[in-house]
This record gives C-alpha cells, sequence and structure tokens, in this order.
C-alpha cells in the first residue's frame, strides 16, 4: 500500500510543479517543485495548503486575462468532471515574462483535481525565432516577401475610406483614365502611375576620400495623377476625388547595385543594402511598413493615404540617398527607381471618360487598357515594377531621341 509519505516523496521528485485540487477546489498538497518556484516569485499563481485555488486564480485575474481563463477551466472541471484542460499562459515574473503549460487532470477517483505546470518559456522563444527567420529578411532584418504579401492582403482586407473617412465612393482607375465598368462588379480596381524616376547610371562606388557630387543623368518622368488637376480637385464626373485614400505599394529597385558587390565584394554590398535600409526607415511616415522583396529590391506599403502622398513619399525615398552611403569605410552612391500601385481605395464606376491627365497629355506616355483583377501583394507590387520598366523605357527614349538632335545638329554644323 502507498502511504501519504510515499506519495508525497513521489511528488517531491516530480521536476514539473504540482499541486493537489480536493473536490471543493482548496488546495490540498503542493509539491517540493512548486514550493521552490513560490519562493522565487514563479509560481503560477500564490497558493498554499489549505488555501482556494479558485479565488486564488480569480484574484491574480483581476490584472491579466490567461489567470481569469485558468479560474474558468478549473471551476469547470470541477462542475463537470471534465477528463482534463491544457492552457498555455504567459506570466509576468521578476525574471521577466515566462510561459507556462497548464494541464489540469481530474483524480481517477473523481475527488479533485491535479495541476501540473511546466515552464515552457525555452520553447517559444524558438519558436519565436523561428518565425521571425520565416517573415524576415537575413541581411537587413526587414519584413520579407512572405511577411509583405500577408500585410497587403491585410490592408486590402479594410474597408477603402476617403479623406472624410466615409466609404469611398465609385473613382476611376488613374493609369487608365477611365472609370470601370459596374457590370464587374465584385471585382476591386488598382491604379498605377508614374513617380519621379532616377534612370542615370553614376558610378555606385567611389574610393573613401572621393568627395565629388553625382548627378543623375537621362530623363525624370514627373508624377502626374491622370483625372485630378491640383492636389484635392475632383476629377470631372467621377464623384472621387484626388484626395482619395487607398493602399499605396511603392517598389524601390536600387540602380546598377550589381558594380557594388563586383567592385567590393558582397560583404560591403550586404552592409549597402543595410544601409539604403535605415536610410529608407528614416523618412517613412507612420503606418509605413518597409520590406525587402528580394536581390536589391524593396517595397514600402502604407495605408490610408492620397495619390499625392504617395507621390510626395516616393520623392523622398528617393532624395534620401543623395548623400553617399558609408559602408566599411567605403563611399557608396547609389541611386533607387521607384514605382508605385495604388489598390482598395476606388470602387468600380459606370464606363464614362474621365480627362486625361496632364502626363498623357504631354505626350509622356500612353495610357493603358483599364485592368480588372483581384487585389493581392503580387499583383500590386508587379504593377509598381511595370511602372519602372515603362518610366526606364521612356528615358532611353528621350535620351536616343536627344542623341539623334544632336547628331544631326553637328552634321548640319559641318556642312
Amino acid at each position: 500500500m502507498i502511504t501519504d509519505d510515499v506519495a508525497a516523496a513521489v511528488l517531491d521528485s516530480l521536476p514539473s510543479r504540482i499541486a493537489v485540487l480536493g473536490p471543493d477546489g482548496m488546495v490540498v498538497r503542493l509539491n517540493d517543485a512548486w514550493r521552490r518556484s513560490a519562493a522565487a516569485g514563479l509560481a503560477v499563481v500564490p497558493v498554499r495548503p489549505g488555501a482556494s485555488w479558485l479565488a486564488a486564480c480569480e484574484a491574480a485575474g483581476r490584472s491579466t486575462e490567461p489567470l481569469r481563463t485558468l479560474a474558468g477551466l478549473t471551476r469547470r472541471m470541477l462542475d463537470n468532471r471534465r477528463d482534463q484542460v491544457r492552457v498555455e499562459i504567459p506570466l509576468a515574473t521578476p525574471r521577466g515574462e515566462r510561459w507556462l503549460d497548464v494541464r489540469i487532470r481530474a483524480l481517477s477517483r473523481g475527488d479533485g483535481l491535479v495541476v501540473v505546470v511546466d515552464d515552457v518559456t525555452d520553447r517559444h522563444d524558438r519558436e519565436a525565432v523561428l518565425r521571425h527567420r520565416a517573415t524576415h529578411d537575413p541581411v537587413t532584418g526587414l519584413p520579407n516577401r512572405s511577411a509583405l504579401r500577408d500585410l497587403i492582403a491585410e490592408a486590402l482586407a479594410a474597408p477603402p475610406t476617403v479623406g472624410s473617412g466615409q466609404m469611398a465612393p465609385p473613382g476611376v482607375t488613374r493609369n487608365s483614365g477611365r472609370r470601370t465598368s459596374s457590370e464587374r462588379a465584385g471585382v476591386a480596381g488598382f491604379e498605377a502611375w508614374t513617380v519621379p524616376v532616377r534612370t542615370g547610371r553614376p558610378d555606385p562606388a567611389e574610393p573613401p576620400t572621393a568627395d565629388r557630387t553625382a548627378g543623375v543623368e537621362g530623363n525624370e518622368a514627373e508624377a502626374t495623377l491622370p483625372g485630378a488637376g491640383a492636389a484635392g480637385v475632383e476629377a470631372e464626373g467621377t464623384g472621387g476625388t484626388a484626395e482619395d485614400t487607398g493602399v499605396a505599394v511603392l517598389f524601390l529597385d536600387l540602380d546598377a547595385f550589381g558594380r557594388v558587390n563586383q567592385r567590393f565584394g558582397y560583404t560591403v554590398g550586404d552592409g549597402t543594402l543595410r544601409a539604403v535600409a535605415l536610410r529608407f526607415a528614416e523618412v517613412l511616415g507612420p503606418g509605413a511598413v518597409l520590406g525587402r522583396w528580394g536581390g536589391d529590391e524593396f517595397v514600402v506599403v502604407t495605408t490610408e493615404v492620397t495619390g499625392h502622398a504617395a507621390v510626395a513619399l516616393a520623392d523622398r525615398l528617393t532624395s534620401c540617398l543623395v548623400d553617399p552611403l558609408v559602408v566599411d569605410d567605403h563611399r557608396v552612391r547609389v541611386t533607387a527607381s521607384v514605382g508605385i500601385a495604388f489598390g482598395g481605395g476606388l470602387r468600380s464606376g459606370h464606363g464614362e471618360v474621365a480627362p486625361l491627365g496632364a502626363d498623357h497629355a504631354a505626350g509622356l506616355g500612353t495610357p493603358p487598357a483599364p485592368v480588372h483583377r483581384p487585389l493581392d501583394g503580387d499583383a500590386l507590387v508587379r504593377m509598381a515594377g511595370e511602372e519602372i520598366v515603362k518610366a526606364r523605357s521612356r528615358a532611353r527614349e528621350t535620351r536616343r531621341g536627344r542623341s539623334r538632335r544632336q547628331n544631326r545638329s553637328k552634321s548640319g554644323d559641318s556642312s
């Protein structure tokens, strides 16, 4: 026969913290591990033999929800004689936050409960490290492509609003200058337009002692919002304004970044990416999230932003790289091209034609056909990246035209 002394010795030999409760929820026995944890201020609740477990949980639960949950689970166990419950709860202790795995089981004779508590903080910490690695870029520490996709999806799922905080009215897709068809109900439209893009290819790296200013060659396409005049002016016949808000995705591509790796190696290249990320982060406003899409590509996601505010943010992001970066005693110059995709702020309309914007009137680009497809992170990033490709193509054509005019001028002078 097992005596009380033997049972007590068995309980005291176990590493888990164990409390035995009577059928009324009163504490009958605590093992040695529980008493040691209580002395160190690490007990899940401060109890002693003869005290009420429920009362202790409810008293501690006044300041923390997990302990209120624990009290409720214990009461249900006593009332319903369930086999067991299990819950993991955080606990503030003198050593910082700890995570405890709490299991409550009915005694075999049904006349009480046994509470078993184990510290699982190390496992939680390991899981947190794994979650961080799965969602963050190892070089810059920024959210990675997977995290950005989830972030954009969450932002797009939120109800679209306008500056007044109301639901957005039907509007235009500003890359097309045309209102979308209401017959395609249930599909959100998206907008994309070109922001100032640095298309020059200055030497991205220079010696530590160099002190020269690298200019930006080539064309810079001015950012305008088709279908709207000055900021805040209502687009004709739309009911929406240039101040409608939505989700803006800014795609940033570092120009000719491969030269940095070629000249200094990948260690300096990685350091340059981190330095660029810090520059970008310094100019972001509240609510904007910076992430690394991959390679030399970054993405900024911002919500509740107007088109003009998104363009202004893009300008700040390109301008913050004007001064050279100092990486491992090297002065490194980089420039960035930026494209914007704007979605979630405007809904489909009734097929009326809105006026073309200034950039289209000036011949800077042909309005593409309206696009109708469900919005997601990949679609918005792809659209923003396409804006960079189109801007660079226009810049090349501008340079070629300038070169041809210069050649004709020289030929005329020589004749």
